[in-house]
């Protein structure tokens, strides 16, 4: 049956396309996600930093609330 094989072959073509579109898409989110908790991180520390800064500046001073989503 000669008719099927070009369908199969346009199959096995879409569906390399699909795996190398999963693959790059993955490897978005995880760079996404690392880029985040790097952030979170610089975040965390400044904020850290900031808050100390200002309960030296006065003595009554409110630390400032940061959120992290």
């Amino acid at each position: 049956m000669p008719s099927i094989e070009p369908r199969l072959e346009e199959l096995k073509a879409e569906l390399e396309k699909a795996v190398k579109e999963h693959n790059e898409a993955f490897d978005v989110v995880t760079t996404a996600k690392n880029k985040i908790m790097q952030l979170q991180g610089a975040v965390a520390a400044l904020s850290e930093f900031v808050e100390t800064d200002q309960l030296e500046e006065t003595d009554d001073a409110t630390p400032a609330s940061v959120e992290v989503a």
